[in-house]
């Protein structure tokens, strides 16, 4: 009988240290496991945020080598003067715009973004460069025409109008009379009175007109008594 208790007592601790060592067996792989998916987590995301930053960095290099233009300067010049506009191209070094005006006749440009102004009217300039453009809209103004004198003169007598016009620079009159039998006027606008009536003095510049009427008027001379 004391044999027999003996030998339980033996199995018993054979079975303990068995557990015991299959215990410690499977925390030890638990624990592997464990390491080994957080070694894989922060690898991908160390690999997900360096893509990341070189997406980043490849999308403002890209940016950065989009050519920017830039156009600034008056919109609006008058017939037969002339403005200077700035175009500038940022993100290339060495860059020649192209300029060009929608309407030459009204106004034109140089390559170096002189604008001249030739009649009244709207023109767009635009600036291009590898297919990005910048515009600005021109306004060339209508010339104001004005007659400054009397609009009476006697049988014989000269009078002086005098022209005045806004809008245009060095500008070039020209004067005529609706009858040259009443009176005459040379191209500087000065009247010789031929007989009594009334004319129409017509002064133009750059098309555009003005009218005055001139009256003649036959000198009375006056007896003193």
């Amino acid at each position: 009988m004391k044999r027999i208790l003996i030998c339980l007592s033996t199995l018993l601790m054979l079975v303990g240290l068995i557990g015991t060592y299959q215990g410690r067996a499977l925390a030890s792989t638990t624990d592997a496991a464990s390491s080994s998916a957080s070694s894989h987590s922060t690898s991908s995301s160390a690999s997900s945020s360096a893509d990341s930053s070189a997406d980043k960095q490849s999308s403002e290099s890209s940016a950065a080598d989009i050519p920017r233009l830039s156009l600034t300067g008056s919109s609006t010049v008058i017939i037969g003067g002339r403005d200077q506009l700035k175009g500038s191209v940022t993100n290339v070094k060495g860059a020649t715009p192209v300029w060009s005006s929608s309407n030459v006749n009204v106004a034109t440009v140089t390559q170096d973004g002189l604008v001249a102004g030739k009649k009244a009217g709207k023109t767009t300039i635009t600036l291009s460069y590898q297919g990005q453009t910048k515009q600005m809209t021109i306004v060339v103004p209508k010339p104001i025409l004005r007659i400054v004198g009397s609009p009476t003169v006697n049988v014989g007598a000269t009078r002086q109008l005098k022209a005045r016009v806004t809008n245009v620079k060095n500008s070039r009159f020209t004067w005529k009379s609706s009858r040259s039998s009443v009176a005459t006027v040379s191209q500087q606008g000065l009247i010789k009175g031929k007989k009594a009536g009334t004319v129409t003095m017509t002064l133009s510049c750059q098309g555009i007109t003005k009218k005055v009427k001139v009256k003649v008027s036959q000198q009375t001379n006056k007896t003193l008594t």
